[in-house]
């Protein structure tokens, strides 16, 4: 895997960039944070620091270029066309995921019996749901994935049966 530290940078608000003062600067240098031997630059000056600002404020523009943001976005269009065709198996699982709420509301309305079968049905559709949510989210990240009201809809959904699986409390 490539790990691109010097790209964390540009993730820093500016106000935590300038905290950080010389070593911000420092980390910036001439390119976004490195010079072409790989290194921090050993001056520090005024233009690296407003770079610092100017990258912050700019932060997932500043980490398209980078080879990490290249190697992780690489199959995006691929999982694109693959999320499209997960749109009826989807829809399937949740039918399914509705039937067996169904079947243990009528079965066990006390939650008292068959508590083993109807967890691992719960956990099971949860694991299937946070995949095909993380496929979402890779395939269509960042403005397309949040303008859809859907999107935002199925994350909290998600988020809510996880907390549930897991016994957060909510």
């Amino acid at each position: 895997a490539i790990v691109c530290p010097e790209r964390l940078w540009a993730l820093l608000p500016p106000s935590a960039a300038e905290m950080v003062g010389g070593a911000a600067a420092r980390a910036v240098g001439v390119k976004h944070g490195i010079n072409k031997a790989g290194n921090p630059p050993r001056s520090t000056n005024n233009h690296a620091m407003a770079r610092v600002s100017s990258v912050s404020s700019d932060a997932i523009g500043a980490l398209n270029d980078s080879p990490c943001s290249k190697a992780f976005w690489k199959y995006q269009r691929q999982a694109a066309r693959k999320y499209r065709e997960l749109e009826v198996p989807v829809a399937l699982l949740i039918v399914g995921n509705f039937l067996a709420n169904c079947i243990e509301a009528t079965v066990d309305p006390q939650h008292s019996k068959y508590i083993a079968v109807f967890s691992g049905l719960e956990l099971f559709f949860n694991i299937a749901f946070t995949a095909e949510l993380l496929l979402n989210m890779y395939s269509s990240w960042l403005k397309p994935f949040w303008k859809s009201g859907w999107n935002v809809f199925d994350l909290v959904v998600v988020t809510i049966g996880l907390m549930t699986t897991f016994d957060i409390p909510l």
